[in-house]
């Protein structure tokens, strides 16, 4: 648990090697922070924007990927936004999306294992040799022989605590950044020559326009708020963070966004690791529990 890429990867392999596995995931859908939200026909990449492929091992399932259609290079054209202007991003990092969102990869990759979703594990014990689950009602899940544990760091802080303090004081090392997410939908095509920008200080750290990646419709664009203004604003009401980041977004681009419509906003409060512990994933033997996700390894 739960059904991340982490999560998912892991009981994707695990099943394939023979085991029995079962994922309990809290949300609706797989993919974690791989997330595609659809309005009206038209989908955003409000999570993740895209991904790299460095380690070869995963280079060789990304080739996999890309010949079934799951995936495609994204050569979006990228700027930096600079105090007077913006100038090209330039380097040659490879860049994949999903297609025709990000969230079709979870899609993928739990297409036949066993999820059981909306479904949140608040408790586990660890007694002759099994794990018992129970869930936020206190029904209990099962009994299992091995237990993955696929969440963020502060979530896993929290469900470790009790049965696994050693791994629960790891975690509890480990920060993340918030970021908020707002989605917009254009009438036209903005006339400026970029697909994606970094920006480098304000209200806002990236903005894309979502509709240039492959498989996508529409005008629309994505915007993340930095990370600095987001915990500043954790509480603040929707629709004024929306109105000050494209507010923002229009006077650091030159774009003309009066009739633009903001569809959604998302409020990520683990979006990205501070200091992940770059130990590739945490293992017990003695009590069979594996501990794995970003923050083990870093993005």
């Amino acid at each position: 648990m739960a059904a991340g890429i982490a999560g998912l990867a892991a009981a994707r392999t695990l099943q394939d090697q023979g085991h029995r596995v079962i994922v309990f995931e809290k949300s609706r859908g797989l993919g974690g922070r791989a997330a595609t939200r659809r309005h009206d026909a038209v989908g955003f990449d409000h999570g993740a924007q895209y991904f790299t492929a460095r380690d070869r091992r995963f280079r060789h399932v990304v080739e996999a990927w890309r010949e079934q259609g799951l995936v495609a290079l994204w050569e979006g054209r990228l700027g930096r936004v600079r105090e007077g202007g913006i100038e090209p991003a330039l380097d040659r990092q490879e860049r994949f999306v999903g297609v025709p969102g990000m969230s079709e990869i979870g899609r993928h990759l739990g297409a036949d294992l066993d999820v059981r979703k909306q479904t949140l594990v608040t408790a586990l014990h660890h007694h002759e040799g099994l794990w018992r689950l129970h869930s936020e009602a206190g029904d209990p899940l099962g009994d299992f022989d091995a237990l993955v544990v696929a969440l963020p760091a502060p979530q896993t802080q929290v469900l470790l605590a009790a049965a696994a303090p050693h791994l629960a004081r790891q975690a509890a090392s480990v920060d993340y950044s918030p970021a908020w997410a707002v989605m917009l939908r254009l009438p036209d095509k903005p006339m400026l020559p970029y697909d994606g920008l970094f920006f480098t200080g304000g209200e806002i750290a990236w903005a894309a326009r979502n509709s240039a990646k492959p498989g996508r419709r529409g005008h629309t664009w994505v915007v993340h708020a930095a990370a600095d203004w987001t915990r500043a604003h954790l509480e603040t009401p929707v629709d004024r963070v929306a109105q000050t980041l494209t507010a923002s977004l229009a006077a650091q681009t030159g774009m003309e966004l009066g009739d633009s419509e903001v569809l959604s906003a998302h409020r990520w409060l683990y979006s990205l690791v501070d200091n992940p512990l770059e130990a590739g994933a945490l293992w017990d033997p003695d009590l069979e529990l594996a501990v794995c996700g970003d923050w083990c390894n870093g993005a």
